[in-house]
C-alpha cells in the first residue's frame, strides 16, 4: 500500500480539526464574508501543501516532538495553515468569471456561485491577509532560535505568493490565452514555475527549515521541491486535458500533447528519485516521500 495515502489521511484529519479554531471569529456585520471564507477553506481539499510541510519536517528532523503537544503545534501549525489559506484564496480568485470562470471546484459550486462575485473577491482578499496575520502573530518557544526560523519561513512563503510567484504566474497565464510567445514552452514553464511550483516548494522548504537539519544542502531540497511541483502540474494538465481542450484553454497538455507532457513528468520523477535515493544512502528514511512522488505521478484525480 502507498504509505503516503495513509500519512495524508491522518494528517488531513489533524489539519482540518485543528484549523477550525482559527475560524472562531465573527462580526456583527458582514457575516457573509466569514461564511464564504469557511465555505472555500473547508471544501474538501487534500491539504497537500500543509501535509508536505509536516512530511519534510518529520523526514529530516532530529527534534523530539508530538502532534499532541500544544508547544510543538505552536511551532508547526501556523505556517502550514498560512500556506493553505493562501492556496485557498488563489483558488477563489482563479475561479472568478474574469479569470477561469469555473462554476464547480471539487464537485461543489465555486465561491462566487454561492456568495456572489463581490463577496468571493473579498473572501479571497481576506484569506490572503489572514495568512499574514497568522504568520506575524506566530510565536513559539519550541526551539531557541525560533525568530530566525520564523524570518526564513515568512520570507519563503511571501515571495512564493506575490509578484515574484503565484500572482505573476496567474497574470502570465491570462496573457497566454490572449497571445502565443514565440517560445511557447518557455512561457508555459514560467507559468507552472510561478503559479504552481513556488507555493508547493515553499511548503517543502518551510518544513525542512523547521526541521533544523544542518547536514543537507538546502539546494537539494529546493531542487526536489521544483521537480515535485512540475510533476504535480503536468499530471494535472493531463487529467484536465479533455475539459481544457473543449474550452480551448492553453496548457502544456493541450499545446504539446499528452505523450510529451507525460514524458516530461517522467523525467522530473527520475530527477526527484535521484535526489531521494542519494539521501536514503545517507541514512534518511524517505519511503513516504517516494510514495508521494508516485502518488502524484500515477494519480487519477
Amino acid at each position: 500500500m502507498n504509505t503516503f495515502l495513509i500519512y495524508m489521511e491522518n494528517k488531513r484529519k489533524f489539519f482540518d480539526n485543528y484549523a477550525q479554531s482559527f475560524f472562531s471569529f465573527s462580526f456583527s456585520y458582514g457575516k457573509k464574508l466569514v461564511e464564504a471564507m469557511k465555505y472555500s477553506f473547508f471544501s474538501g481539499g487534500k491539504r497537500i501543501r500543509p501535509i508536505l510541510l509536516y512530511l519534510f519536517f518529520e523526514s529530516f528532523t532530529d527534534l523530539k516532538y508530538s502532534f499532541e503537544d500544544e508547544k510543538f503545534l505552536s511551532y508547526i501549525f501556523p505556517p502550514s495553515f498560512a500556506i493553505e489559506t493562501i492556496h485557498t484564496y488563489s483558488l477563489i480568485h482563479d475561479d472568478l468569471p474574469s479569470m477561469d470562470n469555473d462554476d464547480y471546484r471539487r464537485g461543489k459550486p465555486t465561491c462566487h456561485k454561492i456568495f456572489g462575485e463581490a463577496t468571493a473577491i473579498l473572501a479571497g482578499d481576506a484569506l490572503l491577509n489572514y495568512a499574514y496575520e497568522v504568520l506575524i502573530d506566530w510565536e513559539s518557544d519550541f526551539v531557541k532560535d525560533f525568530q530566525e526560523i520564523k524570518s526564513k519561513v515568512l520570507k519563503i512563503i511571501s515571495k512564493a505568493s506575490g509578484a515574484h510567484g503565484l500572482v505573476i504566474g496567474q497574470e502570465a497565464d491570462i496573457e497566454l490565452e490572449n497571445f502565443e510567445d514565440e517560445n511557447l514552452e518557455s512561457q508555459l514553464n514560467f507559468i507552472i514555475e510561478n503559479k504552481t511550483v513556488k507555493l508547493l516548494r515553499a511548503s517543502i522548504l518551510s518544513g525542512f527549515i523547521l526541521s533544523k537539519n544542518k547536514n543537507i544542502d538546502i539546494k537539494l531540497i529546493y531542487n526536489l521541491g521544483t521537480y515535485i511541483g512540475f510533476i504535480f502540474q503536468l499530471i494535472d494538465d493531463i487529467l484536465d486535458y479533455e475539459k481544457e481542450k473543449k474550452e480551448n484553454k492553453k496548457t502544456f497538455a493541450t499545446l504539446f500533447g499528452i505523450e510529451k507532457t507525460k514524458s516530461l513528468a517522467k523525467e522530473y520523477k527520475k530527477k526527484a528519485y535521484f535526489i531521494l535515493d542519494d539521501l536514503e544512502s545517507k541514512g534518511y528514511k524517505l519511503k513516504i516521500i517516494k510514495d508521494f512522488v508516485d502518488f502524484l505521478y500515477h494519480r487519477k484525480t
